[in-house]
């Protein structure tokens, strides 16, 4: 793996809580959206309800209206009807199923003020007016409106309950659970950095650190440091650079041996050869003075191979000291194109 893949692995890793912590908000929006729009369903069912409760008491003040002389109340009587029908089907739709046995409750009253209201009518077309007025009194005013009223209280209650403290439980569940989860992302995090700090301490700190102390060890004299590299990434090429270029300064340190050797054993040479040559100068000088007091070919000959052989050995010191010498640096003009062509042949 590369060193720009390590990096960019580390950094997902660091970002993976950041994520995590923008998905739970969009969750958490979500589940609050929800609730508050489930509270504001709630809340429109009351006023939906509270038209239904209007409707009703338009009900009974029309029958009032008609029992106190006005006879165009008993012609509205069937448009409150429609009116009460209206707004208790909507209300009805959607209520829960544990808040139906209500709305029966309702219609049951609606229904019996209907009932009363025929028979108010009734009474009092036919000229009992008193009796009508007892039978408004004890109907509506002691029975169905105290009935009514608790309905009210009941259906209020249970608005209050389902509505507000249903949507405030919602809401401090939704919290409760908001709060675990960013604990457990503050978690992930704290593990997600460590895990991240531990891959690149292990990649790019510890690699760097090797070689810093292998390029101490070389930079001390020490090119038999061995140096392994431990990654296939930029700071392992960077390795093995180094270790090539190691291995060259050891290979130009033994051909440094080598030449120093070498320039040893010509000094030595020298030295040799310079110690022979005087006693060889002596050898042959004496060979030639007593060349001079003998006398016949045969005791001259002896005298001659000496002369030879000291002269031959003169001529080999000669030739030791010229390679022992460091040869003088003599540039020669040359032609390129004579050069190419000899290179091309």
């Amino acid at each position: 793996m590369t060193l720009q893949r390590k990096l960019l692995l580390g950094f997902s890793l660091m970002v993976i809580p950041a994520l995590l912590v923008g998905v739970q908000a969009i969750r958490t929006n979500a589940l609050v959206r929800g609730t508050l729009q489930s509270l504001g369903e709630r809340l429109a069912r009351s006023r939906t309800y509270a038209e239904v409760e209007d409707a009703m008491f338009n009900q009974t003040q029309v029958i009032w209206r008609y029992l106190s002389g006005d006879p165009a109340a008993k012609k509205e009587f069937p448009l409150t009807e429609q009116v009460v029908a209206f707004w208790l089907d909507r209300w009805t739709a959607g209520l829960p199923p544990d808040e139906l046995k209500l709305a029966d409750g309702v219609r049951g009253i609606e229904s019996d003020i209907r009932a009363v209201a025929g028979r108010v009518f009734k009474l009092h077309d036919a000229g009992r007016h008193g009796a009508a007025a007892v039978l408004a009194r004890q109907e509506l005013v002691e029975r169905l409106q105290p009935a009514l009223a608790e309905v009210n209280r009941e259906i209020y209650r249970r608005a209050r309950e389902f509505s507000v403290q249903a949507a405030f439980a919602q809401v401090a569940g939704i919290v409760d659970v908001e709060r675990r989860v960013l604990w457990g992302i503050i978690a992930l995090a704290l593990a997600a950095g460590l895990l991240a700090s531990w891959l690149i301490s292990r990649s790019l700190a510890r690699p760097l650190n090797e070689l810093r102390h292998a390029m101490a060890v070389v930079g001390a004299g020490d090119l038999d440091h061995a140096i392994e590299p431990r990654s296939s990434d930029e700071i392992g090429d960077l390795a093995r650079a180094f270790a090539r270029m190691t291995e060259q300064l050891r290979q130009s340190r033994a051909q440094l041996v080598q030449s120093e050797k070498l320039a040893s054993i010509g000094q030595m040479a020298a030295g040799v050869a310079h110690g022979l040559r005087n006693p060889l100068a002596s050898l042959r000088a004496a060979a030639q003075l007593a060349q001079h007091r003998v006398e016949g070919i045969a005791a001259r000959e002896p005298l001659n191979a000496i002369i030879e052989q000291v002269d031959r050995l003169d001529l080999r010191i000669a030739h030791l000291l010229a390679f022992s010498r460091p040869a003088p640096f003599r540039p020669l003009r040359e032609s390129v194109r004579t050069l190419v062509d000899g290179a091309l042949s």
